[in-house]
């Protein structure tokens, strides 16, 4: 149930067939697409993603929450972790950071979307 083109352009309600049903708006895809795109700029700027962060948390705080700010700042903690030429301690510190922020916000977390 990811985020396609084709979901874009006919953002309706699928059938139990993943067809789509006329006349019936997809409401989840509304909130996920906005999280989507983060997630995606987040991957292209190797800088933090924190400004963007605090202007979606500020401007649509509807759409994006701090449970979704904490979520994707683990995720950004961990990309971190997984550079190979980190020392050991720096990224032990990133991952004991990571679980920190993710614990806060695991029973809100669609355990589907998190690669």
């Amino acid at each position: 149930k990811g985020l396609t083109l084709g979901r874009l352009l006919v953002p309706l309600k699928l059938d139990a067939h993943g067809k789509p049903l006329s006349g019936t708006p997809d409401e989840d895809l509304q909130a996920k697409l906005p999280k989507a795109l983060y997630i995606a700029i987040g991957e292209l700027q190797p800088a933090s993603t924190s400004p963007i962060t605090e202007r979606l948390q500020r401007e649509c705080p509807d759409i994006f929450s701090d449970t979704d700010a904490s979520s994707l700042r683990g995720r950004e903690l961990l990309q971190e972790a997984r550079k190979p030429a980190l020392p050991d301690a720096e990224r032990a510190e990133l991952i004991s950071e990571a679980r920190y922020t993710l614990l806060k916000v695991v029973k809100h977390v669609e355990l589907a979307d998190v690669t």
